[in-house]
């Protein structure tokens, strides 16, 4: 996205042509896990930072950050990733 120039990218348009996003999440101190669609991504400054959507239709108020160390489960990340990647090169 830095090379790109792209500061914010809404997963949600166009996605019948470029997929959707999906990652499983968690919180610290909570054990549950919830199953978003990443809506829309970010960078701020070396951060890069998204907005989910769970199977209730809830949307997140705040970003979050997207690292696997903190709340993403890694085996999930790979259809945000390939989302962005599809954006970029369109």
């Amino acid at each position: 996205m830095k090379e790109a120039e792209v500061e914010e990218i809404d997963l949600l348009h166009k996605e019948n042509v470029f997929g959707a996003a999906w990652l499983i999440r968690y919180f610290y101190g909570d054990t549950t896990m919830e199953e978003v669609q990443v809506t829309k991504i970010k960078l701020d400054g070396e951060a890069l930072l998204y907005k989910g959507r769970n199977t209730e239709g809830e949307v997140d108020e705040d970003w979050q950050k997207l690292e696997i160390s903190d709340n993403v489960i890694s085996a999930t990340i790979d259809s945000v990733y390939e989302a962005v990647w599809l954006r970029l090169k369109k």
